[in-house]
C-alpha cells in the first residue's frame, strides 16, 4: 500500500510556555473583563474574543504564537524559501464546564491553530474529521482496526488538549471541540495562517 495526499498536521511545543503560562492566563481573564459578552462563532456556551483586533496589537499571546510558529516553519524548513506565513486572525476561547465547540471550518484562511494555555483533566478533546469522511465513508469503515491504526485511516481523529503545545491544521478540515467536562475552565487561542 502506498499513502496518497495526506493530510499534514503540525505540532509546535512552546518552549517557554512554563515561564510564561500564567501570564498567559491572565491575559485571557483580562480580554473577557474589557468585552464579556464576546461573540458567538462555533462556541456552544462559554466565551470567545473577537478575533481581528487581536493582531493589530502588541501583546504577550500574539507574539508568543508568531514567534513559535515562525520558529517552527524556519527551523524545519518545511515551506519554500520565498512562502511568507502570517497570522491573519486570533482569538481566546474561554470554556467552561460543558461548554463545546460544535463542527465547523476557518474559510479564508490556508492553515488553523489551536494553541492551548490551561488544560484541565477531561476539558475536552479536538477532533479533526477526514476529508472523506462522506465520499469514502465505506472504505474508511472496511478496514481492520489495525490497518486504519497503523495508517491513520479514519473517519475522524481525536487529540487531547495539551498546555503549552500548537496545532496547526489545513482550514478546510471540519473540526470540533468535545464539552468540558471538569469544573475548571480550558483556556485556549485559535488562529487563522495565510501562506503567501
Amino acid at each position: 500500500m502506498d499513502l496518497l495526499f495526506p493530510t499534514i498536521v503540525h505540532d509546535i511545543k512552546v518552549s517557554s510556555f512554563n515561564e510564561v503560562q500564567d501570564d498567559l492566563i491572565k491575559f485571557s481573564y483580562q480580554q473577557k473583563k474589557k468585552d464579556p459578552k464576546g461573540v458567538i462563532k462555533s462556541n456552544i456556551g462559554g466565551w470567545q474574543s473577537a478575533g481581528e483586533y487581536m493582531v493589530s496589537e502588541d501583546n504577550i499571546l500574539q507574539d508568543l504564537i508568531i514567534s513559535s510558529v515562525s520558529t517552527y516553519f524556519c527551523d524545519t524548513k518545511l515551506f519554500k524559501k520565498e512562502i511568507k506565513v502570517k497570522i491573519k486572525s486570533l482569538w481566546i476561547n474561554i470554556n467552561g464546564k460543558n461548554d463545546y465547540n460544535q463542527l465547523h471550518t476557518h474559510p479564508n484562511s490556508d492553515l488553523s491553530g489551536v494553541f492551548w494555555i490551561k488544560t484541565p483533566k477531561d476539558c475536552g478533546k479536538l477532533e479533526l474529521r477526514s476529508p472523506g469522511s462522506h465520499y469514502q465513508h465505506q472504505e474508511l469503515m472496511s478496514y481492520t482496526d489495525s490497518i486504519s491504526e497503523s495508517l491513520l485511516f479514519h473517519s475522524a481523529y481525536s487529540y487531547p488538549a495539551v498546555a503549552g503545545l500548537i496545532r496547526l491544521f489545513p482550514s478546510s478540515l471540519d473540526h470540533q471541540v468535545y464539552p468540558n467536562k471538569s469544573n475548571q475552565d480550558r483556556i485556549s487561542a485559535s488562529f487563522n495562517v495565510g501562506l503567501y
